[in-house]
């Protein structure tokens, strides 16, 4: 999702051209190198990177880049990220030629704040790329909380094999999130003028009455800033039988 997944993924695009093209320094982890990495996620993020420590950043074979105590404060939009531990690499000539392919990116301990991009505080206890169960396929699975929500998902996403796989969205991309009792599964659509949409969205609540499920109309996607300040938020606060039918409703209009 554009706003707390699809952001993270493909930002690291913008950062990896800039440290390429912009930050004109050498691979290492001295002070130069921090200090223009810190540069190009302050830019890309509206607010000021400060890295505990950049464990790792290398040029080729691989570019890569490790950070230890990721803070990203005083951002424009408001709200503030945090980071244990982050882990990203790219084919060099991926990055010049700027596909949409990425090698690495791994998250520990990740916290976004509330009104960052989304309504409730998102946690990332751990996120990251893995092969899928084919040869040509992989997924972004994460695990955390979401508000008071304990909360774990995927993506799926296509995967090139290689030396190294690589990992990229395709234009449709089935994902599913549990939070609780409530498993909220659809279809992610990356590449649309709106910014992304999400389409055939279904909301499954199981309790001891048994099994209850509502999906959007297949007619009109919800664009993708809509379910992650909307929809999402009431999924993650709801608390009986009124509430998910407040929030079906929502959905079948």
């Amino acid at each position: 999702m554009k706003k707390w997944i699809l952001r993270l993924l493909t930002v690291i695009i913008v950062i990896g051209a800039m440290g390429l093209f912009g930050l004109k320094i050498i691979a290492g982890t001295g002070d130069p190198q921090r200090k223009g990495l810190e540069q190009a996620f302050s830019q890309v993020f509206g607010g000021e990177a400060q890295f505990g420590e950049l464990t790792s950043f290398n040029i080729f074979p691989q570019f890569t880049i490790g950070i230890s105590d990721l803070q990203v404060n005083g951002m424009k939009k408001g709200g503030r990220i945090t980071a244990d531990d982050v882990q990203i690499a790219f084919g060099p000539i991926d990055l010049i030629t700027k596909n949409r392919l990425i090698e690495n990116f791994h998250l520990k301990n990740a916290v976004l704040e509330e009104g960052t991009f989304t309504p409730l505080a998102l946690r990332f206890d751990d996120a990251g790329l893995y092969l899928g169960e084919t040869s040509d396929t992989g997924k972004f699975i994460f695990t955390g909380k979401y508000g008071d929500q304990d909360i774990k998902g995927q993506i799926e996403m296509g995967q090139k094999s290689g030396f190294h796989p690589k990992y990229f969205l395709q234009t449709e991309n089935k994902f599913t999130v549990n939070m609780g009792s409530i498993q909220t599964k659809g279809t992610f659509l990356p590449y649309t003028t709106t910014g992304g949409e999400i389409s055939h969205l279904t909301i499954i609540a199981t309790s001891t009455k048994g099994t209850s499920t509502c999906t959007s109309s297949q007619d009109k996607p919800i664009p993708v800033k809509v379910f992650m300040q909307d929809v999402l938020g009431k999924i993650a606060v709801i608390k009986s039988d009124a509430d998910y039918m407040s929030v079906c409703d929502q959905l079948t209009k």
